[in-house]
């Protein structure tokens, strides 16, 4: 697609469609663009509001969300809101920023309706065949920031709900935009009634303020100097039949040597002070409510806050330390399950970016989280911590490897392969923080270790299938092909979920494929399973050995992908290039500015630890439905995918049963493991997939475990 020139105003597709709405010259009360393309340069989500059903009486959608997205045809921009109907296609990440759209339908709001008069995006066409890059290259020769706004420029807010502020694209808990303030505000001037207003000239103790709530007294005189000790992450709580228009809330653990407490931030207070206030900060409290906890409110009273510094803290306070409990990789497995502590370390392993749908009641979740790997010395284990959001986005997108991290307040899970093997990780509680300071260290032994993005699985699942079923007892038991299939169709964008069923793996043909690896290595072949009549090979010199069986019928369904995605792969992490490649295995960007060509994106080497991947194609027992399935193994000397400490005969069938070879014998070569396929030949399996939505209609299937059924 060739770059965009100049052109006047006459030739503007937003300008000729748009303003046949604005000039009612046409019966209809909506306009649409033909074939010329239009660009997504932003796309923004917020929380829907009590108001939805009056925006959009037609709408069916369940969805909690709406979203509003800037386009561009080049010449000029606007901001829309965009019809529910669409929402399924930002979810699974098909309309992106970025993408091309075609064909689409505009209405008007009416000023009446409280929409000041916006446009509207009722329906769109999302041109796939343009190729990822497509906008990048037509707007090469454009400032896209300097592009004009067609009429006034819009303000900054959400068009279709009375929301103070846009949530992130993928997670409720991470603060976003220039609402939430970085410098603290000033001081408000007091509007409460006399009755209302703390004697702010003294200050009272938490003891003092807990004795006169117990007694029942309603009046709290005097103000708080605490230091706080923890910050949770931000609670986004608004609701579909909500109109508070700033759903937020944050906790905060104070002390002053006399007792500690719980202070509560709520909503536009959150907006004021989340990004300013941290641990180990004293601050002057007043105007507060007390209940089951301290309340600062945006009104009623309006609390005051002010930071003291430190030149200016009297050690006859005697407030308390920040609490700290580090405990070293040494020290894990001899720690209880749930134990709360810190850590430090060196980051050697950032995960690619997934999410996982949790439950908080009747309500369901789709949450953000990431696998992190720190080397601290005592052990030759790194400490394993699956961190989900702590709403320090700004700390966050700069955790990579080789950096010295200190993360405080998390939990200990641990998890049995077998009654003697065990195996344990750190996770967030709501009080989890990264401390405010990222050093990036060099020691060029663990830079070898580096790792960056890439499927990722842990802890490790049992070996046999006697373990692994007591280990699911409460959880969704086997499902058909047909069910998984749905399942899958039902998931996310990055969102993962495993799945156990019954198959048999199908071939009609073993081939060994090579890939562009230096040196050849176990992992350098790829064992497919086919289904079906085959393509003509007689050019395919990596070729070894054919078979053949019954094929199946051409209308089989088919689930998964035949050759690894770019997201699969672990990078090589690059210290220089460490902004890119961040880009490269995060999420979905939400603005024009932060996207970047594909052959950035995909110019990282593989790790190490990475020479080639297995493929099979598994047949449902259930209903015939055909999967395919990308397997990993574990192997001796991988730090990255290391292997269980349990000895076996690697056979396939343990293979398979232990996630890959065993750790105490060289692993069989790749003409061996060709040469045994036919151990597979009509043995049924349980297998047990991880299911991960790279985007698009990308579906990723890792085979994590296959065991026997007798």
């Amino acid at each position: 697609m060739a770059a965009l020139s100049a052109s006047s105003s006459e030739c503007c597709t937003l300008k000729k469609t748009l303003n046949r709405l604005i000039s009612n010259t046409s019966d209809s009360p909506r306009a649409r663009t033909r074939s010329e393309p239009l660009y997504v340069i932003s796309l923004e989500r917020y929380g829907r509001d009590a108001d939805f059903g009056l925006r959009f009486p037609d709408s069916i959608s369940m969805s909690d969300s709406l979203f509003d997205a800037t386009i561009t045809d080049g010449d000029c921009k606007i901001r829309v809101s965009l019809d529910p109907a669409v929402n399924r296609l930002i979810s699974v990440n098909k309309l992106h920023c970025g993408s091309v759209i075609r064909h689409v339908e505009f209405s008007r709001g009416e000023a009446s309706d409280g929409d000041g008069g916006s446009f509207h995006v009722c329906s769109l066409e999302v041109d796939r065949l343009s190729g990822g890059d497509a906008a990048l290259r037509a707007l090469s020769s454009v400032n896209v920031r300097s592009i004009p706004w067609m009429g006034a420029e819009p303000s900054s807010g959400p068009l279709r709900a009375r929301r103070s502020s846009y949530l992130p694209l993928w997670n409720n808990h991470d603060f976003n935009g220039e609402v939430w303030r970085d410098t603290p505000p000033s001081e408000p001037d007091a509007e409460d009634s006399e009755d209302e207003i703390d004697d702010i000239g003294s200050t009272v103790s938490l003891a003092e303020v807990r004795r006169r709530f117990l007694s029942g007294s309603r009046r709290y005189r005097g103000a708080l100097c605490v230091r706080i000790l923890h910050k949770s992450r931000l609670i986004y709580y608004g609701k579909a039949d909500q109109k508070c228009e700033c759903p937020y809330k944050a906790e905060l653990q104070v002390g002053d040597g006399s007792s500690n407490a719980c202070v509560v931030l709520w909503n536009t207070v959150c907006l004021e002070w989340y990004r300013i206030l941290h641990p180990g900060q004293v601050v002057r409290l007043c105007r507060y409510r007390v209940k089951e906890k301290i309340s600062l409110n945006s009104r009623n009273p309006t609390a005051q806050i002010t930071i003291i510094p430190k030149n200016q803290i009297s050690p006859d306070w005697v407030l308390p330390d920040l609490p700290h409990s580090f405990i070293c990789g040494q020290e894990l497995p001899s720690c209880p399950q749930g134990h709360i502590c810190d850590v430090i370390g060196v980051v050697i392993f950032v995960g690619r970016p997934e999410r996982v749908r949790r439950k908080d009641g009747q309500r369901s979740e789709v949450e953000e989280y990431r696998w992190l790997q720190l080397a601290d010395r005592t052990s030759d284990k790194p400490i394993m911590i699956k961190l989900f959001s702590t709403s320090q986005p700004d700390i966050q997108s700069r955790v990579y490897p080789m950096a010295l991290l200190v993360c405080t307040r998390l939990k200990l899970i641990r998890s049995a392969v077998d009654r003697a093997t065990t195996f344990e990780y750190l996770t967030n509680t709501s009080l989890t923080q990264f401390l405010h300071w990222l050093k990036q260290v060099d020691e060029s032994s663990l830079l070898e270790r580096a790792v960056i993005g890439g499927y990722f699985s842990y802890p490790p699942l049992p070996v046999s299938l006697h373990n692994f079923m007591e280990n699911r007892q409460g959880e969704a038991g086997l499902i058909s092909g047909g069910e998984m299939k749905l399942e899958c169709e039902k998931l996310n964008y990055r969102e993962k979920r495993q799945f156990a069923l019954q198959s048999e793996p199908h071939r009609t043909s073993v081939k060994r494929k090579l890939f562009s690896s230096t040196n050849f290595s176990l992992f350098d072949g790829a064992m497919e399973f086919l289904v079906g009549e085959q393509e003509d090979d007689s050019n395919d010199e990596d070729d070894d050995e054919e078979f053949s069986t019954l094929p199946t019928s051409p209308m089989t369904s088919r689930l998964g992908l035949t050759r690894v995605a770019i997201e699969t792969l672990p990078r090589v992490f690059c210290y220089e290039r460490r902004h890119i490649q961040a880009v490269a295995v995060g999420l979905q960007v939400n603005n024009f500015h932060k996207l970047l060509p594909q052959r950035e994106l995909e110019s990282f080497s593989p790790a190490s630890c990475y020479t080639g991947y297995f493929t099979l194609s598994v047949k449902a027992l259930s209903d015939g439905v055909m999967l395919d399935v990308l397997f990993l193994p574990a192997a001796p000397g991988n730090l990255h995918w290391m292997p269980l400490p349990l000895s076996h005969n690697n056979s396939w069938e343990s293979i398979l049963s232990h996630g890959g070879f065993s750790p105490h014998a060289p692993p069989p070569s790749p003409a061996d493991l060709i040469a045994t396929a036919n151990q597979l030949t009509n043995q049924r399996l349980l297998c047990v997939l991880d299911a991960c939505a790279l985007g698009e209609e990308k579906m990723e299937l890792v085979l994590n475990r296959a065991f026997p059924l007798r």
